[in-house]
């Protein structure tokens, strides 16, 4: 099994062979510490290796994408995962 590169997790396996894409940066939003690690070690297992950002509350998090925007930042987040309560 090859090492995947930085932020980028398998899609297909075809021939015993891994592909991988960049999905970019991903913001984990929850009030639970516990849960942000959960889904942290979800994505781990999935094969996700690149930059995730937590936030535990709504504010943190249109603080993260805002900064991300104004920043200009090219590996703006590509998904957002949060809690709906």
């Amino acid at each position: 099994m090859s090492i995947p590169p930085q932020g980028s997790v398998p899609t297909a396996k075809a021939n015993n062979t891994e592909q991988y894409v960049n999905v970019g940066k991903i913001l984990i939003v929850d009030d639970d510490k516990f849960n942000c690690d959960i889904i942290d070690g979800f994505l781990m297992i999935l094969g996700f290796q690149g930059n995730k950002v937590f936030a535990y509350n709504g504010e943190q998090a249109v603080k993260e994408v805002k900064n991300s925007i104004d920043e200009e930042d090219p590996y703006r987040f590509s998904l957002i995962l949060m809690d709906c309560s």
